[in-house]
């Protein structure tokens, strides 16, 4: 039902419960002279009166949610992650590319390791919804990409970096593992970032509940250092500067 309708609804139901009770309160003094038949009515207008009152309520209680929930279509906005698609990896390195300094893995890369394990990229949308659309727009990413041991051992060497994996140094999809390594994590605004840093941590609790042992990242801006940092990762490397390999067991 309508706003407007139910505003009407309203109306008229306070409208006539408030003219039922004030026939009831009329003083009795005042019916003497009326049939006996009327002073008996008008002692129970207040049944009616009560009721049409209560109507009254329930349709402004309507009234207001209909409303609210009108202006939440017209002005609904929400985030939600989802596993990347072969189509989603160019705009990921678009975006990586303009937000870091440090080198990122080539496009052809990326669409190799996706075709390996499906679940190394996920993305953040964000979802403008009004009556008549829906909007989605690309807000952000995270990436997590499952390591064997060899690739692990050669990461902490520093014979081969986060960018530059060969499909053998990846665990394919659906097989065990212990050790991921945290690729870019990116948002558009702070409240995508805030939501890219949500569903990462969910996704790697997943892991740990499944057997991961092992998370290794190389933090690439100030934030991530901060990030890394704030969240209890050791450096492996001598110090605690951007491009390090920290770790967290």
């Amino acid at each position: 039902m309508t706003p407007s309708k139910l505003a009407t609804i309203y109306a008229f139901c306070f409208t006539v419960g408030a003219a039922f009770l004030a026939l009831f309160a009329i003083p009795k003094e005042v019916l003497v002279e009326a049939p006996s038949w009327m002073a008996v009515a008008f002692s129970y207008l207040w049944i009616p009166g009560t009721i049409f009152l209560l109507a009254g309520f329930a349709a402004l209680i309507s009234y207001f949610l209909t409303n609210a929930f009108e202006h939440f279509l017209k002005n609904s906005k929400y985030y939600d992650c989802r596993k990347a698609k072969i189509s989603d990896l160019s705009k990921i390195y678009e975006m990586a590319d303009d937000l870091f300094d440090w080198d990122v893995s080539p496009v052809e890369s990326m669409k190799r390791w996706q075709k390996h394990n499906s679940t190394i990229f996920w993305i953040i949308e964000k979802y403008e919804v009004n009556k008549n659309s829906k909007k989605k727009s690309f807000e952000g990413y995270f990436c997590v990409i499952p390591i064997t041991e060899e690739a692990t051992n050669l990461l902490l060497t520093g014979e081969i970096t986060g960018t530059n994996f060969e499909k053998r140094h990846i665990i394919q999809t659906g097989k065990d593992f212990e050790n991921v390594y945290i690729g870019g994590v990116a948002g558009t605004s702070r409240n995508a970032k805030g939501f890219a840093m949500m569903g990462l941590k969910q996704y790697l609790n997943y892991l740990i509940e499944q057997g991961l042992k092992r998370i290794i990242t190389r933090p690439v801006s100030d934030d991530g250092l901060k990030v890394v940092m704030h969240h209890g990762f050791t450096s492996i490397g001598p110090n605690e500067n951007i491009g390090n390999l920290f770790e967290i067991k």
